[in-house]
């Protein structure tokens, strides 16, 4: 299972948490392979948990430099020597994660990635349409770009990767008889710009065999939406996000993009401001999350937890999907560092039960404060 996990950070930044899922799921190999008795050298478990299993997106490119340096160096480490360093162009990518669509059109047939009876191939005979062939030869030719070393087949590797993309973009306006946005689409082709990240596109590997990633993590960035006179909140209220509120914080539809990107009971752990939780634009967030997910574990980082905080956090891990299951909640309330605490000593002391969400402020409140709750909810 840890062999075939895919883990994805949507807003990807310098990489820190990419980076700490690969060492987790390294450690956690390593300790099976005692049990299994097959050993594997460190080197060759980072090299393919790297290879098969972390992606990542940031509109940063300079974040994404970072990021896949970060990566190369944890496998460097374990070098005894040289080897040729996996391709991560299209396992780390720039883009904008939050966008997949064109002026609100979709621009990649997503049936295409639906699972189909594998069929036998007679010579000189086709099967499937063409979008279908353009696929498959974008799998392939992205497969051997990760693992490919020399310098000239890479460039041509990447190139046909590109056209292969573009063409299955323009093949699905032209599907839908969009010509007008056909030929918009032409022009910033030949410009190579895209205002987008078609997810289901790009990482074709991860939806087309599990349909979605296993595991959602990260931070992501804290802007509000009524900056710039608006212009971002103008932008992104023609993706459709249920949670989106144009006083908002971008942050909030990070979460709804999180558990859209995730396959069927799979999981997300996001630590971002805990501003949703009370405040009025949190609203939507709030009645998005009740609805289509499973809280599992949520934390409240009040004042003062962490000395270089500029803003107050929370971490909320959750499941895709309504599953009755209570959710482990905890308000922090003191420095757990200065204290000598352990964040998991402090929960398992502090923790509650919280069983019903709603589009209501989702407050925590400690053990006393709970029981005084229940007692007038009680007595009425």
């Amino acid at each position: 299972l840890l062999a075939n996990i895919k883990i994805c950070d949507p807003a990807v930044g310098s990489g820190a948490f990419p980076l700490g899922m690969l060492n987790e799921i390294v450690r956690a190999r390593q300790v099976l392979s005692v049990h299994l008795k097959r050993e594997i050298p460190p080197y060759k478990l980072k090299l393919h948990t790297i290879s098969n299993s972390i992606y990542g997106v940031d509109i940063d490119p300079g974040a994404v430099e970072i990021a896949k340096l970060r990566l190369w160096l944890s496998l460097v480490v374990e070098e005894n020597k040289p080897h040729p360093l996996p391709n991560l162009d299209h396992k780390i990518m720039q883009g904008n994660s939050l966008i997949s669509e064109y002026e609100g059109i979709k621009l990649f047939d997503e049936t295409l990635l639906e699972q189909k009876e594998k069929k036998e191939v007679q010579i000189g005979m086709n099967f499937g349409s063409s979008a279908d062939i353009k696929l498959e030869k974008l799998q392939l030719a992205i497969e051997e770009f990760i693992n490919q070393s020399q310098r000239s087949k890479k460039q041509e590797l990447k190139e046909n990767i590109d056209n292969l993309k573009w063409e299955l973009i323009e093949a699905t306006l032209e599907e839908q008889s969009r010509k007008d946005k056909l030929e918009e689409i032409k022009i910033l082709r030949r410009k190579n710009i895209k205002p987008f990240f078609i997810w289901k596109l790009e990482f074709t590997d991860v939806f087309k065999e599990k349909g979605g990633f296993d595991v959602v993590i990260g931070n992501p960035p804290y802007i509000q939406l009524q900056k710039n006179e608006g212009e971002l909140a103008n932008m992104l209220e023609n993706c459709k996000y249920k949670s989106f509120a144009r006083t908002g914080d971008i942050y909030c539809l990070f979460y709804e993009l999180g558990n859209e990107l995730l396959n069927k009971q799979s999981h997300l752990a996001f630590i971002t401001s805990n501003k949703w939780m009370k405040a009025g634009y949190g609203e939507k967030l709030r009645m998005y999350l009740a609805e289509n997910t499973t809280p599992k574990s949520l934390i409240d980082l009040g004042p003062g937890v962490f000395e270089t905080a500029t803003v107050d956090t929370n971490i909320l891990l959750f499941q895709k999907g309504k599953v009755e299951k209570p959710c482990i909640a905890c308000s922090v309330k003191e420095n757990l560092v200065k204290n000598n605490i352990h964040l998991v000593d402090y929960i398992a002391k502090n923790k509650v039960e919280l069983n019903k969400f709603t589009s209501e402020s989702w407050i925590i409140l400690d053990p006393i404060e709970m029981k005084i709750k229940e007692k007038i909810e009680k007595t009425g």
